[in-house]
């Protein structure tokens, strides 16, 4: 009996070597006046590999959705044998996009191994590996992406009980990691993905105060981690928090 199962595999922060392909970039940054741009990837199996691939606003539900996306990857469909090396063409197809900020899609590409792949004796497990990493819509005029960490405002809630973050510029800010250190020990928030001009809160399991002291690790163009350390600033004065809703307040009784 062979179960075929579709996993996905989002590629975010680091250099990718899963699902047995090894990619040159862990995401793509594509300049408005580019003609194109490409991907590099090699098969790691030892067995050849059918790759299909497209460019979509992450579904995440393994299927392509081909039409809906300003860019073509290229080829759709080909074969990739043992440690062979192939170049993924990406073409925008002149769909209007945003021309003051950053737009963010998804290069695709399902790994579906032969069903003759070396197997165990008995029953056994075909999967099917989905990897998904960003494709950045930059137009120019943005600004430099290397101030983008030093521009981000980050603010504590009245009540101690979040961070919130502002995010003032053009650009996609990836976090890979919080920490927040506090008198009651260093608390490590997750990770998360900030859209241009757009704010976020992220709730407090203790309470923290003005003396508080914030680590951040950004993802910077090249998949790699820069360290950052912004001050708090006052609540008053971070912009556009209307949509940002707070966490109920901490209970005193908290550590």
């Amino acid at each position: 009996m062979t179960l075929r199962i579709g996993l996905l595999l989002t590629l975010l922060y680091a250099w990718p070597a899963q699902a047995g392909l090894l990619l040159s970039a862990s995401r793509v940054i594509y300049p408005a006046d580019a003609r194109e741009r490409s991907l590099e990837i090699v098969n790691t199996n030892t067995y050849p590999v059918l790759l299909q691939t497209w460019v979509d606003e992450g579904q995440h539900n393994g299927e392509s959705s081909l039409g809906d996306s300003p860019f073509v990857a290229l080829p759709a469909v080909l074969r990739l044998e043992p440690l062979a090396r192939q170049t993924i063409r990406l073409l925008y197809n002149g769909q209007p996009l945003p021309d003051d900020r950053e737009s963010l899609y998804w290069l695709n590409l399902l790994e579906i191994p032969p069903s003759s792949a070396p197997q165990a004796p008995g029953e056994h497990l075909t999967v099917n590996l989905q990897t998904q990493i960003k494709l950045l819509w930059r137009p120019q005029g943005l600004g430099s992406p290397e101030q983008v960490g030093q521009r981000q405002h980050v603010a504590l809630a009245p009540a101690g009980n979040a961070l919130l973050w502002h995010n003032p510029t053009a650009h996609y800010v990836t976090l890979s990691e919080v920490s927040l250190r506090t008198a009651h020990g260093l608390q490590t928030l997750p990770g998360t993905l900030l859209a241009p001009f757009t704010s976020t809160c992220i709730g407090l399991a203790a309470r923290a105060d003005s003396s508080s002291h914030v680590e951040m690790r950004l993802v910077d163009d090249r998949g790699a981690l820069r360290e950052l350390q912004p001050s708090l600033q006052p609540f008053s004065d971070t912009p556009n928090l209307a949509p940002c809703p707070l966490p109920a307040p901490i209970s005193d009784a908290s550590p």
